[in-house]
């Protein structure tokens, strides 16, 4: 029965994680898809790969100072 829990418990973390909007992760792709239709209909096609890309590192940021800081912050 742990088994099964612990099973379940790292599939849905790998989905969760897998749905972070980075772009080599699925939800970086969706999120790009998404920005790319959003700025085609409004004519800013241009910048949908910068939007996308500030996205992406803004994420990776917050979550390298979500695993880090800690450590930083209490010696």
């Amino acid at each position: 029965m742990h088994l099964l829990f612990w099973c379940a418990w790292i599939n849905i973390n790998v989905g969760i994680f897998n749905a972070i909007p980075m772009v080599p992760l699925d939800g970086g792709y969706i999120l790009k898809e998404g920005v790319e239709r959003l700025f085609e209909r409004k004519g800013l096609s241009k910048y949908a790969l910068p939007v996308v890309s500030f996205i992406s590192s803004l994420m990776l940021v917050m979550l390298i100072s979500i695993i880090f800081l800690p450590y930083f912050l209490h010696g």
